[in-house]
């Protein structure tokens, strides 16, 4: 059902074993038998030949924390050869009787195969039960981790329905985005706006900033402005960039909050600083025109420039006129028709603007322009 997870054995399992320690130090003891307590102690105190000596009678006569301990020592090899199968042994034991807190150890081994084979589904299964079952010591955020390496939904939607609702309702984000997914698209079940809605509130509700964004989008689709910022706001608070660029362009056009171009240009600048191309072509309108800011052609054409190296096909169009009027760049028609023609593979407009220019060119501009066109294209638009 996942794909193959390919992680370290010494970080991950060194993780659980960190977070399974801290739980013996915060624990109360489960039974006031001195032996009990010395096996707790050894253990906790990293002499392994007392845990061996104090652990292992307990283990065999059913105590499943000494069972836990034993795997524990078997899966690292304290005080005797390291052996996967016998950890998995113990870890079994343990649980069978009646200590959960096992599962999410026993869910790393067949996690990575260590001691059985590689069973990704059988791991999630053990981790979400651990969650069940009020046990979370760090399953919680595997969960999440296997949600998110895949969320592909695999021939038996059934299976996947049960595996991705247990997930969903125990409050794993990403499992929620998963049905949300499958019910408003119809993934191999009928589309279903009702379900979708219904996990797409709940893992925006959650914190998702995806989510979070989803639902403005939906409120602003449905021109519900003021739902949509409140949603928008809280997915930009966690640095989704499309869900900046939607706020700041409500600010610019003042949709749903009071026009403000200062904080529209704050928005767009930290959008921009990610990497997104629609926020810096918008910085560069905001600078040519003096919205919020100074009018700046010379910052205008910067932000242009960077834009159109990433692709905005507006931005293209604008940088095209800079140059082929002058304004905030050296006039240059041949540098005007290149990024022109540029733009022109996706803009009807810029194959207009295009041809006028070609009328007022020479034919060695023209050939001139459309070689270094080609030459930025193959450079992916950078350093031309």
């Amino acid at each position: 059902m996942f794909k193959k997870i390919s992680m370290n054995l010494q970080t991950l399992n060194g993780l659980t074993a960190v977070l399974f320690f801290a739980w013996i130090a915060m624990q109360a003891f489960t039974a006031s038998a001195s032996s009990k307590s010395d096996c707790q102690l050894a253990f906790g105190g990293d002499d392994h030949q007392k845990t061996w000596s104090t652990c292992l009678p307990l283990a065999e006569q059913g105590e499943p924390m000494a069972q836990a301990f034993i795997g524990l020592m078997y899966q690292y090899g304290y005080g005797t050869e390291q052996d996967f199968t016998k950890a998995i042994e113990w870890y079994t034991k343990s649980i069978n009787n009646g200590d959960m807190r096992s599962l999410e150890l026993l869910a790393d081994l067949y996690r990575l195969g260590y001691g059985t084979n590689q069973d990704l589904n059988k791991a999630l299964d053990m981790l979400i039960q651990a969650i069940e079952v009020g046990v979370d010591t760090g399953a919680r955020s595997r969960v999440e981790q296997f949600f998110l390496v895949e969320l592909g939904i695999p021939e038996d939607i059934n299976k996947a329905l049960n595996i991705y609702e247990r997930a969903a309702n125990v409050g794993i984000l990403n499992a929620q985005m998963g049905l949300y997914k499958i019910y408003s698209e119809g993934i191999r079940v009928p589309k279903d706006d009702k379900k979708a809605r219904r996990w797409l509130q709940s893992a925006a509700n959650g914190g998702n900033a995806e989510a979070q964004f989803q639902l403005g989008l939906s409120y602003e689709e449905a021109e519900q402005w003021t739902e949509a910022i409140v949603w928008y706001k809280k997915s930009a608070a966690q640095e989704h960039v499309t869900s900046m660029q939607k706020l700041a362009r409500a600010y610019t056009l003042g949709n749903g909050v009071a026009q403000d171009y200062e904080m529209a240009l704050n928005l767009f600048r930290k959008a921009a600083d990610k990497g997104a191309p629609y926020a810096m072509y918008s910085l560069g309108v905001l600078y040519e025109s003096g919205m919020g800011v100074s009018a700046d052609v010379t910052e205008a054409v910067y932000w242009y420039k960077k834009a159109s190296e990433e692709g905005s096909n507006g931005a293209q169009i604008s940088l095209s006129l800079k140059y082929w009027v002058g304004n905030g760049v050296m006039q240059d028609y041949v540098y005007a028709h290149m990024w022109m023609n540029i733009a022109a593979v996706d803009s009807q407009e810029a194959r207009e603007y295009r041809d006028k220019f070609e009328s007022q060119m020479t034919k060695e501009q023209i050939a001139e322009a459309q070689k270094l066109a080609r030459e930025c294209q193959r450079k992916e638009f950078k350093g031309c």
